[in-house]
């Protein structure tokens, strides 16, 4: 279970989500260890409907409550109510929606387009670095050792010597 998230959660390639329906049980443990979370709000809901049958949500949770907050995780987990699509966009867990399949299919291209147009490097550095802030094993000043060993390897990289060239020269940089 865990090494199924986890794998998930640390890849250095940022992962969208394209939800067409429902999320239950276990599919609410991948949505949230995705980058990018787009749903077709026609028919998107998620619930923790373990409760109503005796069952704890206990592997995803690790998941859940670091992203939803302990309040509304303990909320939707001790109700197993339906989770529409806009409470899931006020609280903050999916990134858009979209009107219909077509519309679905728009914004993921959308997202994947903007992401194209970042430099990868950068991107799988980001995640990392988001998840050392949010660690509550690591103490802060091994966080901002870890954060300013990333920006001096950040203003030495390859990466940011071609994207800040072409930036200066007002081009596009071809990742």
């Amino acid at each position: 279970g865990t090494l199924f998230y986890n794998t998930i959660k640390s890849s250095k390639k940022v992962i969208i989500s394209k939800i067409n329906g429902p999320v239950l049980g276990g599919g609410i443990g991948l949505m949230f260890v995705t980058d990018i979370r787009i749903c077709n709000e026609k028919n998107f809901y998620f619930c923790f409907n373990e409760v109503k049958v005796g069952l704890l949500p206990a592997i995803i949770s690790q998941y859940i409550v670091p992203e939803l907050g302990l309040f509304k995780t303990k909320q939707y987990m001790l109700t197993g109510e339906k989770i529409f699509t806009k409470q899931a966009l006020n609280d903050g867990i999916i990134s858009t929606s979209a009107t219909d399949d077509n519309d679905l299919n728009k914004k993921v291209e959308e997202y994947t387009k903007m992401l194209l147009s970042s430099a990868p490097k950068a991107m799988g550095k980001i995640k990392k670095l988001i998840q050392i802030i949010n660690s509550t094993d690591i103490n802060d000043d091994k966080k901002k050792d870890f954060i300013k060993e990333q920006f001096i390897q950040m203003m030495n990289s390859e990466e940011a010597i071609h994207g800040i060239k072409a930036f200066s020269m007002k081009q596009i940089p071809d990742w």
